[in-house]
């Protein structure tokens, strides 16, 4: 019997686990259009909560530090009223975020 045979039956290959893990992120925003109704508020009032707090605690200083809060979070509140797929909100919602947790830290 073919050694190369009995190694690959015992794992996936590389090709079959990203197939894997973009059929898990495809099942996962299914799910979030199903769910946008429930996701939407919440990820409006982060949104919204943090880059108020970072724009009055984090960036009050400089304009360009204003700058880096208002427009991510301004996109990401616009991608929210446009009714723009959830990948797209997800992903304009998490870098808001991010930049108003880093602009808070530092």
């Amino acid at each position: 019997m073919n050694t190369e045979a009995k190694v690959q039956r015992g794992r996936l290959s590389s090709a079959e686990a990203k197939a894997t893990e973009n059929k898990a992120v495809s099942e996962f925003f299914k799910n979030a259009e199903f769910n946008r109704f429930g996701i939407i508020p919440v990820l409006l009032l982060l949104v919204g909560c943090m880059g108020g707090f970072a724009a009055s605690y984090g960036a009050g200083e400089s304009a360009f530090k204003l700058a880096a809060v208002a427009f991510p979070s301004i996109i990401a509140l616009v991608m929210m009223l446009a009714v723009a797929p959830m990948r797209l909100v997800f992903w304009t919602s998490a870098i808001a975020i991010l930049l108003d947790l880093v602009l808070l830290v530092f």
